[in-house]
């Protein structure tokens, strides 16, 4: 369309101006998190907020549910992240969603931008007419024991003004762990008496099923579980912010998900002490209010991710919440690919073939691996990290894996 534009930066960033209404596209995360991390895979296409699905392992791990890349089209503005801002303006609570398509919306008075990056992306949301600013970045988090995403909101302030506001954001929709892929295309209501949400007193629940629901004579209870947990990022501690688990809170009990009718209407709104926590698909929402004087921002960090049990979701909350964890994931992640596609470092007279370089060998070694040499009982051998059959929303029979493991590796496809 005439006002979608793409641009190779000198950066090597490549931009999407308006990328809501270019053309779809599906593309994925490389799922690398280093040879000391375990990685995560990840979707996206170029609707809403960007990210259709996540998870650990394969198709059975998804944390936000797998999707094909058609229906990841249709839906990743509704079931993906989304986020609520309501701004009090001359005593009425006016209801603003950035990154959402609707009839009225003031063409002239917003503009959207992507900028991908081979480890991560951003997307903004310049609001003229609201006066905001809103910008979302992701990354696959590396380095650490534990395979997650990292997403920073960014609220910037461009008007002339101070404003009070309330903000909800996060997924309408988690997958509880313990839940296959046959299980969320074909037993989605059933599978909701299994579901359940823990470690709510700490502000980052812990999602998974009680017991494995598979039909068999011996009961098998479940440790494992994904989690989320949020904060506004301050020169203080960070203290994480109240989650909403329950998405009729937020919508209300009719189970559409288009519109947050309740927070949106509601003449004060809040967080009720108790929160159905079984029994039916939980949300993955924060709940905030913050002032923002004119030319300030303010950032809420929020990670979504996958433990062994709850006693290390716990253990790892100071370390995660600290002050700067997002950036130092997000400058790490980078090096880390920038290191490996260095290996076909090039210049030339094109910056296009020059990055056109770094990509193939990176789209490479994704498939044969990368060759790493380790010392065994006294003798070296060669080892293929990250060699696997990766996902593809469009190639949605693909049997993808990546070992939730060090070194990661997976199935091959040659």
């Amino acid at each position: 369309m005439k006002d979608t534009t793409y641009k190779l930066e000198e950066s090597g960033d490549f931009v999407i101006e308006n990328y809501s209404k270019a053309k779809a596209f599906s593309s994925f995360f490389p799922g690398i998190a280093g040879f000391g991390g375990v990685p995560l895979w990840a979707f996206y296409v170029n609707r809403g907020q960007c990210i259709s699905s996540f998870g650990i392992k394969n198709k059975d791990g998804a944390i936000l549910e797998f999707l094909p890349a058609n229906q990841a089209y249709n839906l990743t503005a509704v079931k993906g992240f989304r986020t609520f801002i309501r701004i009090k303006k001359a005593g009425k609570a006016l209801l603003y969603e950035p990154f959402k398509e609707y009839a009225d919306k003031p063409a002239k008075d917003v503009s959207t931008k992507m900028s991908i990056r081979p480890s991560d992306f951003e997307i903004s949301e310049v609001n003229n007419a609201f006066g905001l600013e809103i910008r979302v970045a992701y990354v696959t988090v590396p380095g650490e024991p534990f395979a997650a995403l990292a997403r920073r909101l960014s609220i910037r302030n461009i008007s002339n003004r101070a404003m009070e506001m309330e903000i909800i954001d996060g997924l309408p929709q988690i997958t509880p762990f313990g839940m296959t892929e046959w299980h969320s295309k074909h037993m989605s209501r059933t599978i909701e008496a299994w579901m359940q949400v823990l470690n709510m007193d700490k502000n980052a629940p812990f999602y998974k099923l009680k017991v494995n629901p598979q039909d068999t004579p011996e009961l098998e209870y479940i440790e494992r579980g994904n989690f989320y947990l949020a904060y506004i990022e301050s020169g203080k501690k960070n203290k994480l912010l109240r989650p909403i688990v329950d998405p009729d809170l937020v919508f209300g009990p009719d189970g559409d998900l288009s519109y947050p009718r309740i927070f949106a209407e509601s003449g004060n709104f809040n967080i009720p002490q108790k929160q159905k926590k079984e029994g039916k698909t939980p949300s993955a929402f924060s709940y905030a209010r913050v002032n923002i004087k004119p030319a300030n921002s303010k950032e809420i960090i929020s990670i979504m991710g996958h433990v062994k049990d709850l006693k290390s979701l716990n253990l790892l909350l100071p370390r995660v919440s600290r002050k700067g964890y997002f950036s130092a994931k997000l400058n790490e992640g980078r090096k880390v690919i920038d290191a490996l596609s260095n290996s076909a470092f090039t210049k030339s007279s094109s910056a296009n073939f020059d990055f056109y370089c770094r990509s193939t060998f990176l789209d490479n070694l994704l498939r044969g691996g990368f060759p790493v040499t380790i010392n065994i009982a006294a003798q070296k051998t060669v080892f293929y990290a990250y060699a696997r059959k990766h996902g593809d929303l469009e190639r949605d029979y693909n049997a993808f894996l990546l070992e939730p493991s060090y070194y990661s590796q997976g199935n091959g496809a040659y």
